[in-house]
C-alpha cells in the first residue's frame, strides 16, 4: 500500500516512516496538512496518517478535502493526543476512519494497518466493479468489455501481465493482452505458465493458481465463454482465497455482460430476418398470383408455357424457403394461407 504521513514534528514523522517502511509499505512524508494535500492531489494514497494539530491545514480539514475529492478511497488515520469524545466526534464527522493516540507503539500501528488494508481492498474492489459496470452499460462490442476487465483486474491485483481469451464456436483465442513493464521476450515464460493455469481454470470452471499466476473462467449459465489469466515475475507473490473470489466475481460479471451482448446481436439478426421474411412473403404472393394467372391465360403463346411454369415452380420453392425462415426465427403470426398451397384466382377476383 501507499502510505502518506502528514506530521509537523520531525521526530514522530521519522518514527512513523521507519515503522511503516519496516512493514513493507511505500511511504511519502509531508511536513504539514497543506503539503500533504498537494501530494495527495498529485499522487493519491491508500492510507493517510495525519496529525490533528498542524500549521496551515489541520488534520480534520485535510480529511475533509480528501473525502470531497474524486480520488479513490483513502483510509484516514488521525494521529492525536486529544483523546476526549468531542474531538473524536469532530474527527469522525470530517471522515476519519480510525485514531492513533500519542504516544503509540508498533503493535498499535500494525493493528490499524491491517484494518486499513482490508478496508482499502474492499473499496478498490467496489471501485473496479463500478468502472466495469459503466463499461457494461455502454459496451457495443465484446472487445471493450475484455479490455476493461483486463485493465481493472491488473490494477486491482497489482500484477504485471494478463490476457483474456474468448471461446467462440468451440475455438478459444486470445482477444486481449497487457504486459506492464515487460517485453514480449521477457514475458514469454510467464505467459506460458499463465496459459497452463488458464487451461486448468477452464477445465475446472473455478479459479486455478500456479506459482505467481492465477486464472479464472468466464462462465455464464454453465457455459464457458473464455478465461482471464494474470501473473507476475515476482516469485514471492501468492494469492489468497479472497483475491481469487474477487477475480471470479469480476469475470462472472463480464461473462454475463458478454452473454447479454450476444443475445442483443442475435436479436438484431432475427429482427432483420423477420423483416426480410415479411417483405419476401408479400412479393412472392404477387409473383405467384400473376404467374398462375398467366399460366391459365387462354391466349398465352405455347412457347411461353414452359417459361411460366418454371417461374411458378421457382416461386413456390422460394416460398418454402421463406416458410423455413419463419420457423427458424420463431415468428408468431396469425394463420395465413400458405404460398405453397392453393393461391388466389385472380380471374375470379377480376370478374
Amino acid at each position: 500500500m501507499r502510505v502518506l504521513i502528514a506530521e509537523d514534528d520531525s521526530g514522530i514523522r521519522d518514527l512513523l516512516h521507519d515503522l511503516i517502511e519496516r512493514q513493507g509499505q511505500a511511504v511519502t512524508l509531508a511536513r504539514d496538512g497543506e503539503e500533504a494535500w498537494g501530494l495527495f492531489e498529485e499522487n493519491g494514497a491508500d492510507v493517510i496518517i495525519s496529525d490533528w494539530l498542524m500549521p496551515r491545514v489541520e488534520g480534520p480539514e485535510l480529511c475533509r478535502r480528501v473525502r470531497e475529492s474524486s480520488a479513490p478511497y483513502a483510509y484516514f488515520i488521525m494521529l492525536t493526543a486529544l483523546g476526549d469524545q468531542q474531538h473524536h466526534l469532530t474527527g469522525r464527522k470530517s471522515g476519519a476512519d480510525d485514531y492513533l493516540a500519542k504516544p503509540f507503539d508498533m503493535e498499535d500501528l500494525a493493528a490499524r494497518m491491517v484494518t486499513a488494508e482490508r478496508v482499502v481492498n474492499h473499496h478498490r474492489r467496489r471501485e473496479a466493479l463500478l468502472r466495469l459496470a459503466r463499461q457494461v452499460s455502454t459496451a457495443r462490442e465484446p472487445s471493450g468489455l475484455f479490455k476493461t476487465l483486463l485493465e481493472e483486474t491488473l490494477r486491482l491485483s497489482e500484477l504485471q501481465a494478463g490476457f483474456v481469451s474468448q471461446v467462440a464456436d468451440e475455438n478459444e483465442s486470445v482477444v486481449g493482452q497487457e504486459l506492464v513493464g515487460l517485453s514480449q521476450e521477457d514475458a514469454a515464460p510467464l505467459l506460458s505458465t499463465m496459459r497452463e493455469v488458464a487451461s486448468a481454470a477452464a477445465a475446472q470452471r473455478r479459479p486455478a493458481m500456479q506459482g505467481s499466476c492465477i486464472a479464472v473462467a468466464l462462465v455464464h449459465e454453465n457455459q464457458l465463454l473464455g478465461t482471464l489469466a494474470l501473473g507476475t515475475r515476482d516469485p514471492r507473490r501468492s494469492f489468497t482465497r479472497e483475491e481469487a473470489e474477487n477475480l471470479e466475481t469480476m469475470a462472472t460479471f463480464c461473462a454475463a455482460a458478454l452473454a447479454a451482448l450476444e443475445r442483443a446481436r442475435l436479436e438484431g439478426v432475427l429482427l432483420a430476418a423477420r423483416t426480410a421474411q415479411h417483405e419476401l412473403n408479400n412479393r412472392l404472393g404477387v409473383v405467384l398470383g400473376y404467374a398462375e394467372m398467366l399460366a391459365e391465360y387462354p391466349g398465352l403463346p405455347e412457347s411461353m408455357n414452359d417459361l411460366v411454369s418454371e417461374i411458378v415452380s421457382g416461386a413456390k420453392e422460394l416460398a418454402e424457403t421463406v416458410d423455413q425462415l419463419r420457423r427458424v426465427t420463431r415468428i408468431r403470426e396469425a394463420p395465413r394461407p400458405s404460398l405453397t398451397g392453393p393461391t388466389l384466382n385472380l380471374h375470379e377476383s377480376v370478374a
